[in-house]
């Protein structure tokens, strides 16, 4: 029921046609019913009300000058307001003359308004209104009740000036709260002047609407790509819709569910216009047939691409039992589909494709090069867990696909290249179980945890877990003909028992751990599926690891200890049951054997004045030993036994912000070369003790030729913090990095390289960056190692590179600028114009100069970045 107002006897004389001064006027409030639907008169300069009816049967009040009303959440203020009644109930309502009509959330202004009441229907002509975060403008705006509104030659911005700098419009919208916008000339302006028109453009509030993109590419023509995307509580859908002007038309579908556990599908459906070259043109591809007739080059190929999740038991009963099921399913009609359309699809408008399509043709083949690659695949797995079990069963099947001239296989069967998925290798089962078990802790069971004190405690915790698995899988030929068949089968057992003390400073740590492993191979391969081979390996290993960690940690200094030690023990077994080889023995012999390895090592760490950032000070050292060997009765000789035997030894020590380091290492192995038992001694420095700068040395010395081998220098300076040079100015950021790398032994690879990088500003609406990069790979000839007729200055060769307005200098310098870049930023008030070119330096092999230019203009809306133009590249020729 909709309540109304009326006007009083007290407000208006019984007399027909009569008129009030209104300077002693009174807020006035008449209603029936709901007070939430009131008319409220809060002022006017004159109020005229006839109880008179019409030929129509309505009666008049006019309200005239300064007039203000409140109706249900709208305070409406307009020069003159005239309202209609038919039995007391208001059926229109018009106002005239700089019209505002404001709610909480937004404010209307127009000069002429028809509203009316019952059916929520209005129009307010020369309409504009503020609806956060926009300016809206338009001839009407026609209001077709509460969720429903029609403007003529709209005009949306955020610029709050009347001429906006950039205005997003339309001829013609139509405008459902809450559920879909239509555009009619869609257009965007710079100014006054139109830079973008598309004739149509719809926009759905359940999704994105249907976003139409265009492009160009010379490989593919024009292209036009169409894509609608939405999403409920628990799917999403994505549908694709394409025209390619030479290669044919695409529909693709994308789709998740999360309702009946998870979903994902990912199809795609291609209608292939082939064509061919006639000269520099694409035509389209017709092939007559003898007795068959025209027939047209085209073929229907698919892919189809299923996952599926779902959880079936989540845990919540007696057996604490989850489980859980997955499988996907993906089927390829060919290779191509994916690299011929889909990577070439575009979701949103891309100006550059448009006006500047590649330079050299796209291949229409896409990217399947070698003729075979992935094809049809299917996979699924159990997951579950019981009683402390995790127990999963999973299997696949995969297909390669290739090429292939059965024409029983060919989409179309006048296209000369066919593909087939040909079976590749399947695994079932692949089975694996596991259960970890924490059997007790000592320390706990005698002594109270909180009689240690707080932040102490003793831990001895004893841990035992189990893990056994088998996997069958079988490989295939071209032709379908099994290749091999291999069955692993293995069990491990692995105990621990870390035994820790944490006392308040000290730390003792002993984390003993044995693991078991026994691993069993079943192999089998087929030639022309005759069985060839047959024979099974076993491998057992034993592991023990019992390092032990000692440390002191003070607030001003800390003194830490570690030593690993770690022994395994391989037995590898070998016996053959089949092998068209007439000696099995000896093949059995080279792989039955035993061997051991070991690591033992030790690390020292002294760490004073912590609380200092300068005086910190850290001395460090390491050292380790590893060695493995075979053994066994087939072990015969030193080369079979392949003893190993290494040595590191590292030192470092740290102050003043700064850093050294001495490492080397041994190989003392059997088979190890005298030249390459000696490791080089390496020795870095590294400092940042001046501000902003960073030093960084790496010598190396070559102990076996008792001479230097290498020293690498680099300094790196960089400001990042704001530095004004003049209110008006100011640098953002500078940096600058060289590195010098020699060689001792071979001068002739000495090189240098450097770059440089500017970021400043003049004003706050001008940004300036200067990019800068190259390098020297000839640095002996400013050296006396070359003849002094050849011999050059360096400063001079510096000098020759920088003359960008001399060709003739750079190109007969040894300083070759590898990057050069100058990058510009104008705030145009919520416009940001960016000019970015960089030039990389190239030399023909006749000598001949030239910049590889890029330029990128871009001009960014920057309330509404999803309107940016993306990058426009071009390369020019030699300068």
């Amino acid at each position: 029921m909709i309540f109304l107002l009326f006007f009083q006897s007290s407000v208006f004389s019984q007399e027909k046609g009569t008129e009030w001064e209104t300077s002693n006027f009174e807020t006035q409030e008449i209603q029936t019913g709901d007070s939430k639907k009131s008319l409220v008169i809060k002022n006017a300069d004159q109020i005229y009300y006839s109880e008179e009816k019409d030929s129509t049967g309505y009666t008049t009040a006019e309200l005239y000058g300064n007039v203000y009303i409140l109706y249900e959440e709208k305070r409406i203020f307009a020069d003159e307001i005239t309202i209609k009644f038919f039995d007391q109930s208001i059926k229109e309502l018009v106002a005239s003359g700089n019209i505002i009509i404001e709610t909480d959330k937004n404010i209307t202004i127009g000069k002429l308004l028809f509203l009316y009441p019952e059916t929520k229907k209005g129009l307010i002509y020369s309409a504009e209104t503020y609806n956060k975060p926009y300016f809206i403008r338009g001839e009407y705006f026609k209001f077709l009740g509460e969720n429903k509104l029609i403007v003529k030659d709209t005009e949306f911005t955020n610029c709050e000036f009347q001429l906006p700098h950039y205005a997003l419009g339309a001829n013609k919208s139509w405008i459902y709260k809450d559920d879909m916008d239509m555009f009619f000339g869609f257009h965007i302006k710079v100014g006054e002047d139109p830079i973008f028109y598309f004739p149509f453009m719809y926009r759905s509030y359940y999704g994105t609407g249907l976003i139409t993109a265009l492009g160009n590419e010379n490989g593919v023509g024009f292209f036009l790509n169409n894509t609608y995307q939405t999403k409920g509580q628990s799917y999403t859908l994505k549908l694709m819709i394409d025209h390619y002007q030479k290669t044919g038309e695409y529909l693709g579908l994308e789709h998740t569910r999360s309702d009946i556990g998870t979903l994902t599908l990912k199809t795609a459906l291609v209608y292939d216009r082939h064509v061919k070259y006639e000269g520099t043109e694409f035509k389209n591809f017709f092939e007559e047939v003898s007795g068959e007739g025209p027939v047209s080059g085209r073929s229907l190929r698919y892919k189809m691409d299923i996952a599926f999740d779902k959880t079936l038991l989540s845990g919540d009963n007696f057996l604490g039992l989850t489980t859980s099921i997955k499988g996907s399913w993906f089927e390829p009609t060919d290779p191509y589909l994916t690299s011929q359309f889909e990577s070439r699809r575009m979701d949103t408008f891309d100006i550059k494709k448009i006006l500047f399509p590649e330079d050299s043709p796209s291949s229409l083949a896409g990217s399947f090069a070698s003729g075979s690659g992935l094809g049809r695949k299917m996979d699924f797995a159990i997951n579950s867990s019981f009683l402390g079990f995790t127990l999963s069963v999973t299997g696949n099947l995969n297909y390669n696909m290739s090429k292939t001239d059965n024409e029983e296989n060919a989409k179309n069967r006048y296209k000369p290249d066919y593909y087939k998925n040909y079976k590749s290798s399947s695994t079932f089962p692949s089975i694996n179980i596991s259960r970890p078990f924490s059997l007790f802790d000592p320390i706990a069971l005698i002594f109270d945890p909180a009689s240690f004190g707080e932040g102490n405690s003793i831990t001895f915790p004893f841990n035992l877990s189990t893990a056994a698995a088998y996997t069958k899988t079988k490989g295939y030929d071209t032709s379908g003909k099994l290749t091999s068949e291999t069955i692993n089968e293995s069990l491990n057992l692995n105990f621990t028992s870390p035994l820790t003390f944490n006392f308040k400073p000290f730390s003792v740590s002993l984390p003993f751990g044995i693991n078991n492993g026994n691993q069993i191979n079943y192999n089998k391969s087929y030639s022309n599926s005759i069985l060839s081979n047959d024979y099974k390996k076993n491998t057992y290993t034993f592991t023990f690891n019992s390092p032990f960690n000692f440390a002191i940690d003070e607030k001003a200094y800390k003194i830490a200890f570690n030593f690993p030690v770690s022994t395994s023990y391989t037995l590898n077994k070998q016996k053959t049951a089949f092998s068209t080889s007439t000696n099995t023995s000896s093949l059995d012999a080279s792989a039955t054997y035993n061997s051991k390895s070991t690591s033992l090592g030790g690390t020292a760490q002294f760490d004073f004045f912590k609380e200092y950032e300068y005086l910190l000070t850290s001395l460090t050292t390491n050292i380790t030993y590893s060695s493995s060997e075979k053994y066994g009765e087939n072990i015969i000789d030193d080369i079979q036994k392949g003893k190993t035997k290494n040595y590191t030894y590292t030192a470092s020590l740290s102050f003043l912000k700064s850093s050294f380091s001495l490492s080397t290492s041994s190989n003392l192995s059997d088979n190890t070369a005298k030249e390459s038992r000696k490791g080089p001694l390496n020795l870095n420095f590294s400092t940042s003790l001046i501000p902003n700068i960073t030093i960084q040395d790496s010598f190396s010395y070559d102990r076996f030729l008792k001479e230097n081998k290498s020293n690498n220098l680099s300094i790196n300076s960089s400001i990042a913090t704001r530095i004004f040079i003049t209110d008006n100015f100011w640098i953002n950021s500078l940096s600058f990095n060289t590195s010098w790398n020699r060689s001792y032994q071979d001068y002739k690879s000495n090189y240098l390289s450097y770059s440089f990088s500017m970021n400043f500003n003049y004003t706050k609406f001008w940004q300036f960056s200067l990019v800068s990069s190259g390098s020297n790979n000839k640095l002996y000839y400013y050296t006396k190692k070359v003849d002094e007729s050849i011999r050059r200055d360096f400063w001079k060769d510096l000098y020759k590179s920088v003359k960008l307005w001399s060709i003739e200098d750079r190109q007969n310098t040894y300083f070759k600028m590898s990057s050069f870049g100058f990058n510009i930023k104008h705030d145009l008030h919520k416009w940001m114009l960016e000019l970015s070119s960089t030039f990389t330096p190239k030399i023909e092999r006749n000598g001949a100069f030239y910049f590889e230019s890029s330029f990128l203009f871009k001009l960014t809306l920057t309330e509404l970045p999803s309107l940016n133009p993306t990058e426009v590249k071009k390369t020019f020729g030699q300068q």
